[in-house]
Parts: C-alpha cells; structure tokens; sequence
C-alpha cells in the first residue's frame, strides 16, 4: 500500500464498504473543463460509488475521506454537496478519523451527506461480514496501477486524461464510442509489457461495460421489435441527432456524385446506400446483440463492470485468482456468467482486444466457473 498518497488507507476502506454494498468503485476523479486545447482542473473526489439496479438506473454516491484533524468541516460538507449535485448523487459520505461535531448534524442531514467516523466505519464492516482483505479496485497494489497509468499517460495522453477523468462527465452515449475507440489506440501502444497492456485495456472495457448497462436502460422498456432502432439512434446521440448526421451525409454524397460526373464525366463509385451505411459504426450489428442480451438478463448483467474490475486488477495485473464472492454484494447467491460472456464476445467481435487479453479472458472464465 503506498506511504505517499494522502488518506489512501482511509479511502481504500470506503471503496471496500461501498463495494461491498454492490458498487462499482473509482478513487481520485478529477473534475476538469475543457477547452481550446487546455484543462482546468476544478477538484478531485476521493472515492466515487455508482450502483446499478435491474432496471439499470445508476445512482452515485460521492465520499470524502480525510485523516487529518485540521478540517473545515462545514466547507467540505458545502463542497460535497456541491459534487454530489455535479453526478446527480443522491447521498455523499463524510468520512474522518474522528467524529464530526454536533453542531454539523444538522447541516449534514439537510445537505444528504451521511458523516462516518474511522471507529464507525470499522463497526459498519463488522456489521457487515466485510472481510479484512483488500483486492480487485481496493487492492493494496496501488502503486502498481499508478505505473500502469504513469506510463499510458507517456504513450497516450488523450486516453489516459479520458479514462481517468473526462470520462465521467460525458453521457453515456459519448462515453462507449470514446471507451471503444480508445481500445484501440491502447492495442497499439508499444512501450506497455502484457500484462500492462491488457490490464490498461481490461480497465477501459470494465468503464465500457458500465457505459453500455447505463444506456441499456433508455431501451430496456422498449419492445423487442424496436429495440434496435433504438439503441442505434441512442449510440449516435438520439433519433434527432442520427436524422441530421444523416441528412448532411446525404447532401455530401450527392454533391461529390455531382462534381465527380462534371469534372470526370464519371460515376460516383460508392452508391448512396453504401455511404450512408458509414454511419453506423461497423461494431454496431454485435452491440445491438449486446445490449438486447443484457435486458434479457438484467439481475445478473448489472454485474459485469465489477466483475471486469476484478479481471483487471487481480487477475491481469496481480496474477491472482478470484471468487464469485469477491463480486456478489451481501444477501446475492446467485449470479450468471452468462452476460460476462456475452461481453467479453463483443469485445473480441468488434476488434477490441488482443491475442492476451483473450487467452487471459479464458483463463479467468475458467477459473471463475470452477469455483
């Protein structure tokens, strides 16, 4: 576990507490704009939950960890507050070493925010059953993913400040075409060894999948004979969006149709059919299957970006075999793997992966249904 990181400890063991609750878990995002070229960072949150529920409504819940004792606590219940409001969080966790005071209950109460001591914190894992093992997201090698990213950064910098920041200010829609076509970009980076690599890219596809269950739910009510329409429309920015891009491919094929048959006194040699098709990403065909087999089995798809996550960190990068119990929340037994498959098969149809990650994928389907 890293000695330099500030509260690491702190925040490793709220990421364990909401994980296991069901949460998909990040530690340190940072809030950045955009624009004309340069980022301005506004603010990092320490630890950051997002829980699917079967009908794949996501809800965050944004944390601040703090050991030391110097806190202006009423600021950072304000500025929580404020972050919560930025992911439409309905509750953030307040969370020191020492009891607040209860002067702020009252402030805390108002403003959602849930305020846990060090000593509740560890009454609430024994409430739990929480195990006092960290892995997967949580693990204790964080220096060892701290290099991985070090180094994507050197190799890629639009990929690493996308997965690790821009990434959760977009809609989901932005999110699964940027994720996609950063795999690959990440595929041909040289200077990452194989199991940075494939960790790297395991890391992007676990983001990729929670995308994908988050734009499941503007589809998951729509009847089967519409679906595919649907989710189209929805991957290229909604009916509207799709109606104009298609529109201006339309002119642009006629007027090069038109200026190919002046000046050459030659047909356009691509009809507009096929230019049209363009359009559509050519991964869109196993997408569609994709998203329609998670609706099909939506109690066991929610799943899938934990279950990626323990791929990433404890299999690809620590070489360490995991257990359907590392995954399922408490009060979960059953779980199938059957949408983890599916995944991972449209990933490998859509040229998303390498020959290691899917020796790697078998290997860990494997060992996850030996259990």
């Amino acid at each position: 576990m890293s000695a330099i990181e500030k509260d690491l400890e702190l925040k490793l063991r709220t990421m364990r507490y909401l994980w296991y609750l069901g949460y998909f878990v990040r530690r340190n995002i940072d809030l950045v704009e955009y624009g004309y070229g340069q980022s301005r960072q506004y603010t990092d949150i320490d630890v950051l939950g997002a829980r699917l529920d079967e009908n794949f409504n996501c809800s965050f819940k944004a944390c601040d960890c703090k050991s030391g004792i110097r806190v202006k606590t009423a600021e950072r219940l304000f500025w929580l507050s404020g972050v919560m409001n930025y992911f439409e969080a309905t509750q953030g966790l307040f969370i020191r070493n020492k009891m607040m005071g209860a002067k702020y209950i009252e402030l805390s109460k108002r403003l959602n925010i849930t305020p846990i001591s060090s000593a509740q914190l560890s009454d609430l894992e024994k409430t739990y059953g929480i195990p006092p093992k960290f892995y997967g997201p949580f693990c204790k090698e964080q220096g060892s993913v701290d290099q991985v990213f070090s180094k994507l950064k050197k190799s890629d910098r639009f990929v690493h400040d996308y997965v690790l920041k821009r990434y959760w200010r977009d809609q989901p829609q932005q999110q699964i075409v940027t994720l996609i076509a950063s795999s690959g970009r990440i595929k041909n980076i040289k200077d990452l060894e194989d199991y940075e690599q494939t960790f790297a890219l395991t890391y992007v596809l676990s983001s990729l999948s929670l995308s994908v269950l988050r734009l499941s739910n503007m589809v998951i009510m729509v009847p089967n004979s519409q679906k595919e329409n649907i989710i189209k429309y929805e991957l290229l920015g909604g009916e509207t969006s799709f109606s104009e891009r298609r529109k201006l491919l339309e002119v642009f094929h006629s007027f090069m149709a038109r200026e190919i048959k002046e000046r050459y006194k030659e047909k356009y040699p691509v009809t507009k059919v096929e230019f049209l098709e363009s359009l559509i990403p050519e991964y869109s065909k196993y997408f569609v299957d994709l998203v329609v087999r998670f609706c099909n089995n939506p109690a066991s798809s929610i799943y899938v970006p934990r279950l990626m996550d323990l791929f990433a960190f404890e299999f690809a990068l620590n070489n360490r075999k995991v257990s359907l119990d590392d995954v399922t929340p408490i009060g979960i037994s059953a779980l199938s793997l059957k949408p983890l498959k599916d995944f991972l098969v449209f990933a490998e149809r859509s040229n998303l992966t390498t020959q290691n990650f899917q020796q790697l994928s078998k290997e860990y389907l494997d060992s996850l249904e030996s259990d």
